[in-house]
């Protein structure tokens, strides 16, 4: 199959975005409101992809070479020349090079296949899917919340990226994860870290009744949950 490439407006973070993940922005930057203005008048489309060097603010950071398309949802002007973005993350891509640094980066990218999951993959999503469910309602006790009734994808490639972006692991990690090449290695590393987390979260919940404050942010896992 050919390599399905284009140019694509890049946003470089601090943040790995995945395939589902929704990304609240304010965009305040001149180059930024341009790509904003761009994409709006086009297929809302942009790239997201992790900083690898540099800052999100000032001079051009050196971005990962895997990231996601994302698609704007809706956008609030906040006024002074501030807007608040929503978008959803789409299909992954890797960037053969550069083509543009001004106003804004524009890459030229590769769309990235999804391969479906092997049938001992699927076997485990079941299980898998229950753990990502007990670790949520965890994070929700932390932050004295109530998970209600919990809505998870059906689908086993996107119910694996859920939990990507729900692990407390680092950027590095997460980055990791986003650039395997198949939902089967990708499973089996995040069941690795949800096992783990889980029992964290257990004992920090257990801290936490007891009135043993905690470091654990809990907060900044669940925001990245979106049941839809």
């Amino acid at each position: 199959m050919p390599a399905r490439l284009q140019n694509l407006p890049l946003f470089p973070l601090h943040v790995v975005l995945y395939p589902g993940g929704t990304l609240p922005l304010r965009i305040f930057e001149s180059r930024y409101r341009q790509m904003l203005a761009d994409c709006l008048g086009g297929d809302r489309i942009f790239g997201v992809c992790l900083i690898r060097r540099g800052e999100e603010v000032g001079e051009s950071a050196e971005p990962c070479k895997i990231g996601t398309t994302a698609e704007i949802l809706q956008v609030q002007p906040l006024g002074e020349h501030r807007f608040y973005l929503l978008a959803i993350g789409q299909e992954r891509f890797r960037i053969r090079g550069i083509t543009r640094q001004q106003p804004y980066m524009v890459g030229e990218v590769e769309l990235l296949p999804e391969p479906a999951a092997s049938a001992s993959a699927l076997e485990r999503i079941p299980e898998f899917r229950q753990q990502l469910e007990r670790y949520i309602r965890l994070l929700a006790e932390l932050l004295d919340q109530e998970a209600g009734e919990l809505s998870l994808p059906e689908d086993p490639v996107r119910v694996v990226y859920l939990a990507a972006s729900l692990l407390q692991v680092s950027l590095a990690e997460k980055q990791a994860l986003l650039e395997l090449l198949s939902t089967d290695e990708r499973l089996e590393r995040a069941e690795r870290h949800l096992h783990r987390l889980i029992e964290k979260a257990i004992a920090l919940c257990e801290r936490r009744r007891q009135g043993v404050a905690t470091p654990f942010d809990a907060h900044k896992a669940l925001r990245r949950y979106s049941p839809n």
